[in-house]
């Protein structure tokens, strides 16, 4: 899968994500664009990054079953799950908009709004 390199931005254009079946690929494939800005000068260095890729291996995708959430967790769990979703909407659409970069930044640190801190959070790849 080819994809917009992750946090990297080109101004006025985005790349588009798409799925390659290159196990039996036999030629070179398209990396599409859509230009965001229209009637802009877009340009693009040497070395700029223009695409990340995730190699998913076939049949992969095909091993997963969708279950319901019920089956696995309490209603009392799910709840909750549901409510912490809901005041983070709220955090993100009024507090978070006054901060530096619009973002309280609780998932970078591993914290739910109530100030609990997630269990093994890892901030940073080791």
């Amino acid at each position: 899968m080819t994809i917009q390199p992750p946090n990297m931005f080109l101004p006025g254009c985005v790349a588009l994500t798409g799925v390659i079946e290159c196990d039996n690929i036999r030629r070179d494939f398209t990396f599409n664009f859509k230009v965001t800005t229209p009637d802009t000068k877009i340009v693009i260095s040497k070395g700029d990054p223009l695409g990340a890729f995730i190699p998913i291996p076939r049949y992969f995708v095909d091993k997963f079953d969708i279950e319901d959430a019920t089956n696995y967790f309490s209603d009392e769990m799910i709840l909750n799950e549901i409510e912490e979703s809901n005041k983070l909407s709220v955090e993100r659409t009024t507090v978070d908009l006054k901060r530096t970069h619009a973002s309280g930044r609780r998932y970078f640190n591993g914290e739910n709004t109530d100030g609990s801190r997630y269990p093994d959070h890892q901030k940073r790849v080791k």
